[in-house]
């Protein structure tokens, strides 16, 4: 593996959320589409939440390796390595240098403060955006299916 350009601490709930944003916002950077943002965040959310329930507290790691971005946890002197979130990096994303990404990482941690508010609005809008892709989708198919045959 590695080594990590971020490194997060999980302690608190508030944590949780933490890593959340910042998961959503690198993967904006990195230029996963909005649908792979919100569910990387929300996966990521998962695995820390997950992570600190099995041991207390801990570090969240991001590292990007073999046109790969890995988040997973470590703590107490050992990586959890079932709890993990891989998603290649897209095709036409942005590359950067590792020093420049752990830069950026440092940079928006800095910056970019949690609004609890905000997070919870965020996270409904990508609900609701999901669940308005789902129903687009099938409303061709329900019109097919109800289409008298000629």
């Amino acid at each position: 593996m590695s080594t990590p350009f971020f490194t997060l601490q999980l302690c608190r709930p508030r944590d949780f959320l933490v890593a959340r944003q910042r998961t959503r916002h690198l993967a904006n950077l990195l230029g996963f589409d909005p649908a792979d943002q919100a569910l990387m965040a929300a996966a990521v959310f998962e695995v820390a939440f997950q992570a600190c329930r099995l041991t207390g507290c801990g570090v969240l790691h991001f590292e990007v390796e073999d046109d790969l971005l890995r988040i997973f946890p470590g703590g107490l002197g050992q990586e959890l390595t079932s709890l993990r979130v891989e998603k290649p990096l897209p095709q036409k994303g942005r590359t950067f240098a590792l020093a420049d990404l752990a830069w950026i990482a440092r940079e928006l941690n800095l910056l970019t403060p949690l609004n609890l508010l905000e997070e919870v609005r965020r996270q409904n809008q990508e609900l609701l955006q999901a669940s308005l892709r789902q129903a687009s989708q099938r409303k061709p198919a329900l019109a097919r299916k109800h289409t008298p045959a000629a």
